[in-house]
C-alpha cells in the first residue's frame, strides 16, 4: 500500500508515519502542501492519502478539488483541526468528485481510529478488486425487459423498536435482477425509470410483492413502501386498497413514504389522494427529513403520521455537536406534532446508543441489520418472535419450500407424498433456474430441495451460486441411492444437506420430510444455534454479549482487532444472523 501524507507540520507528519509503521505500512510519501502533493500523485500510484486542510501555497481544499483529475481511485482521509462544518463540506466535496473511499476526522488521530481506517480501506479495496467488472450501463431496453420478465423485486430493511429492541417493521427497497450484471441497487436504474415514465408501474410491482410477502409472514409488522409525487397523480388510493384487500393485509400496518421534494410539489389530486389514504388508515411518512424543500407549514398541514430523520445527521454523531442538536430538534418536533419518529443510517454502536438515549421510536441501518431478502427476513422474524415468547418458537402457517427438478413428472409424486405427512408443508415445484430465483427472492422460503439427477456438479453449483443473493437457508441435495456425497458442492454461506434417495418414492418422501422437519426444529432451538460455534468463536460471542469492544476483546484474548472482526463475521455466518445487535437481542433472551 502506497500512502501519501499531505501535512505542513513535520512533527504531526512524522507522528502519523510512526503510527502507520506500527500497522505494517512502510511505503509512505510526504508533501508539505497541495502543490507538492500533485507532483507526488503524478509520479506514484497512491492508494491512500491523508490530507490536512490548512497549508501554505495550496491548501487541502484546493488540492482535493483538483485531485480527481489526477488520481480518481485514491482513498482519501481528511484530517484537520478545523471546525466540523468545514470538515463536512470538504468531505461532501470529495464524494461529489467521485472518490469512493472518503473519511473525515479531527486531529489528532488516535491509534485505534487509524487502525480502523487502514482496515476499512484494505477491506474496501479487496471487495472492489474482487468484484471489478465492466462499467454498468443500463438502457431503456433493459428496463422494459425487466418489467416483461419480472426482474424487479424487493429487499427489506428491518426496523427495530428502540425501547425494547424488537423487530417492528420493514422498509421495502427495490432491486433489479439483471441477467448480465446481477442484482443492482436503485442508483443504477431509478433515474432512467423516471425518464421513461415508469415510476407508477414500478411502484405497483413493489407494493404487490411486499404486501404479499408481509401478509403471508406476519400481520404484526409494519410495512413501509416508498412512492413518488407521480404516483399521487394516479389512482393510487384504489390501487393500495385493492392490493391490501387482495392479500388480506391490514391497511393500518402500511406506511407510504415520500421525500420532502415530493411534498413540495403536491397538487390538488395529490392532496386528495393523501387525504383518502389517511382516512382509510394508511400511514404517511416524510422521508429524509431535513434535506429537502418542504416547509414546516407543510409538515403541519399534511396528514403525516411519521417523520424519518435522514442518515446524514447521524454521521460522526459522537463528535459532531451540530448533528446531535439537529437530530434532537427533529425528534422534539416529531413528538410535539404527534408523529412517530424513525432514524435512518444507524451504522455503529455510538449512533444506536445515542438514538436510544434521546428517545427515538424506531431505527434502521446496517448496525441493526443490512437489507435482506424475503427468506432471511422470515428467519429474522421467527428468531425475534421466539425471543419475545421466551425461547418458544412461534407456530408457522406453513413450512414453505422450493423443489427444483428438471423433470416435473419425477418430482410431482414426491411433493404429493410429502404433503400427506403434513398439510402445513407448502412445496413449490420449479424446473428452471430463473423460477428458483423468482420464488426464493419473493417468498418466505425455508428450504430448497435440489434434485441432482440430470444435472452435472457444475450445473448444481451454478444454481446455488445463482440463488445466493436471495437465500442463505438449508439446501437439501437429493442423490441417487448409488451415489456418494461429495465436498465439491460445499459452500460456506449455505448449508448443503445430502439426502440419498431410496429405491421407492415413499421412502424418499419420508426421508425428505424428516430432514425438513428436523432442520426446522433445530433452528427453533437457540441454544442449538449457539452450539454451532467453535470454542474460540463462542468465547468471542460471550465477550460481545458482555459489551466488550473489539479492542477490549483483542486484549483479553491476545489477538489483533482484525482477528476479532474475522471471528464476528464467522459468528454471523454460522448463526445466519445479520448483525451483532441481533446476536445480543436473541441470546440475552436465552440467558
Amino acid at each position: 500500500m502506497k500512502v501519501l501524507i499531505v501535512e505542513d507540520d513535520k512533527i504531526q507528519a512524522t507522528r502519523l508515519k510512526m503510527q502507520l509503521s506500527h500497522l505494517s505500512v512502510s511505503d509512505i510519501h510526504f508533501a508539505e502542501d497541495g502543490l507538492e502533493a500533485i507532483d507526488v500523485c503524478r509520479k506514484f500510484d497512491i492508494d491512500l492519502l491523508f490530507c490536512d486542510i490548512q497549508m501554505p501555497r495550496m491548501d487541502g481544499v484546493s488540492f482535493l478539488s483538483k485531485l480527481n483529475k489526477i488520481s480518481p481511485d485514491v482513498g482519501i482521509v481528511i484530517f484537520s483541526s478545523v471546525e466540523d462544518a468545514i470538515l463536512k463540506i470538504t468531505f461532501d466535496m470529495c464524494n461529489m468528485a467521485g472518490f469512493e473511499f472518503v473519511r473525515a476526522i479531527q486531529k489528532p488521530i488516535s491509534d485505534s481510529v487509524l487502525e480502523n481506517i487502514v482496515l476499512e480501506h484494505s477491506s474496501f479495496m479487496s471487495k472492489k478488486n474482487a468484484h471489478s467488472s465492466p462499467q454498468i450501463q443500463i438502457g431503456s431496453r433493459d428496463v422494459f425487459d425487466g418489467f416483461e420478465n419480472d426482474r424487479f423485486f424487493c429487499f427489506y430493511q428491518p426496523q427495530f423498536n428502540l425501547s425494547n429492541g424488537n423487530l417492528s417493521g420493514v422498509e421495502s427497497l427495490v432491486r433489479f435482477s439483471h441477467p448480465e450484471y446481477g442484482v443492482l441497487g436503485p442508483h443504477h436504474f431509478m433515474d432512467l425509470i423516471g425518464d421513461l415514465g415508469c415510476k407508477n408501474q414500478l411502484f405497483e410491482i413493489v407494493l404487490d410483492k411486499s404486501v404479499k410477502l408481509m401478509a403471508s409472514m406476519s400481520k404484526e409488522l409494519k410495512l413501509s413502501v416508498n412512492f413518488s409525487q407521480e404516483c399521487l397523480e394516479t389512482d393510487i388510493y384504489d390501487l393500495v386498497i385493492a392490493t391490501c384487500k387482495k392479500y388480506d393485509f391490514p391497511l393500518n400496518k402500511l406506511t407510504l413514504e415520500m421525500t420532502e421534494e415530493d411534498v413540495y410539489q403536491c397538487s390538488i389530486d395529490s392532496l386528495a389522494n393523501l387525504a383518502r389514504l389517511r382516512v382509510s388508515g394508511v400511514g404517511l411518512a416524510i422521508d429524509d427529513f431535513g434535506t429537502g424543500f418542504a416547509s414546516l407549514s407543510q409538515l403541519v398541514q399534511l396528514p403525516f403520521t411519521e417523520l424519518k430523520i435522514d442518515k446524514a445527521f447521524l454521521e460522526n454523531i459522537h463528535s459532531n455537536y451540530k448533528n446531535k442538536q439537529i437530530t434532537e430538534i427533529c425528534l422534539l418536533l416529531a413528538h410535539s406534532l404527534g408523529l412517530h419518529c424513525v432514524v435512518e443510517g444507524i451504522e455503529n454502536e455510538e449512533a444506536y446508543l445515542f438514538a436510544k438515549r434521546i428517545g427515538i421510536d424506531t431505527c434502521q441501518g446496517y448496525y441493526t441489520s443490512k437489507p435482506i431478502g424475503a427468506p432471511d427476513l422470515y428467519s429474522l422474524y421467527q428468531k425475534h418472535k421466539c425471543a419475545e415468547l421466551g425461547n418458544q418458537f412461534p407456530q408457522s402457517k406453513s413450512l414453505k419450500s422450493v423443489y427444483f427438478d428438471i423433470d416435473n413428472q419425477r418430482s410431482t409424486p414426491l411433493v404429493k407424498l410429502i404433503k400427506k405427512h403434513d398439510e402445513l408443508i407448502d412445496t413449490i415445484q420449479v424446473n428452471t433456474t430463473d423460477e428458483v430465483s423468482t420464488q426464493l427472492r419473493d417468498n418466505a422460503i425455508q428450504s430448497l430441495i435440489l434434485e441432482s439427477e440430470g444435472l452435472s456438479s457444475t450445473e448444481i453449483s451454478d444454481v446455488i451460486t445463482h440463488v445466493k443473493a436471495f437465500y442463505h437457508g438449508p439446501i437439501f441435495l437429493l442423490l441417487p441411492f448409488y451415489e456418494e456425497e461429495t465436498d465439491e458442492l460445499k459452500d460456506e454461506d449455505n448449508d448443503i444437506l445430502y439426502i440419498r434417495k431410496s429405491r421407492t418414492v415413499t421412502e424418499t418422501a419420508n426421508a425428505i420430510y424428516s430432514a425438513m422437519t428436523d432442520t426446522y426444529e433445530s433452528s427453533s432451538n437457540l441454544t442449538t444455534l449457539f452450539s454451532k460455534l467453535s470454542s474460540r468463536e463462542a468465547t468471542v460471542a460471550k465477550y460481545i454479549l458482555a459489551g466488550y469492544t473489539n479492542k477490549k476483546i483483542s486484549n483479553e484474548l491476545d489477538i489483533s482487532q482484525k482477528t476479532v472482526s474475522t471471528y464476528k463475521t464467522r459468528i454471523l455466518s454460522k448463526l445466519n444472523i445479520n448483525s451483532m445487535f441481533e446476536l445480543v437481542k436473541i441470546f440475552n433472551t436465552v440467558n
